[in-house]
């Protein structure tokens, strides 16, 4: 966690260098899921152990750095576990279990495509399993509009897990290469 901002001064650094102008833009939001869904590519797959019937949170706040360089920061928390529905009903089908991510993305619009590159930390903690974990991501991504109203995406990404290694990762999880290409909408 120590290099982490050394290396988001340098990134950031680098990429007001590279652009036209020198301005900065800082734009801050509360995620919630009444917000409806996000254009947000996320170039790594949750682990094993995340449930998808979760409650998420989080903070965002997007920092521009001239007309095509952002720097993004991200924070995420999620739980699960019992849920109360209407009538009083306990509904308990999911695994009980947290976590939170924080992360950085830089992007500089290529022209044609965009660049991103992008760092997590991340922590998971379930009766299944529990630890913490770093993701390495870069993503080449074109975004373009399929109709008038409906955006669309193409993006070829790598990404890289690693485990912390104070404690052996949860079971069915291990440090990992992704190669993921994503073609989608948001409707």
């Amino acid at each position: 966690m120590r290099i982490a901002p050394l290396l988001l001064l340098v990134a950031s650094a680098g990429v007001a260098r590279a652009d036209d102008e020198t301005s900065i833009r800082v734009t801050s939001e509360l995620m919630t899921e009444r917000d409806g869904p996000w254009l947000e590519l996320d170039p790594q797959l949750p682990t094993k152990l995340e449930s998808f019937d979760t409650e998420r949170d989080g903070k965002s706040m997007t920092i521009e750095l001239g007309k095509r360089a952002k720097l993004s920061l991200d924070g995420e928390w999620w739980s699960s576990g019992p849920r109360m529905l209407s009538g009083g009903r306990i509904a308990d089908r999911d695994v009980r279990g947290n976590g939170w991510t924080a992360g950085a993305r830089a992007s500089y619009d290529l022209g044609p495509v965009e660049l991103e590159v992008g760092i997590s930390e991340s922590s998971i903690d379930t009766p299944y399993g529990s630890g913490r974990y770093r993701d390495y991501t870069v993503a080449l991504t074109r975004r373009f509009h399929w109709t008038k109203n409906i955006p669309g995406w193409v993006s070829l990404s790598i990404g890289r897990r690693v485990w912390n290694k104070e404690k052996p990762p949860p079971v069915g999880e291990e440090d990992a290469t992704t190669l993921m290409l994503s073609v989608g909408g948001s409707f």
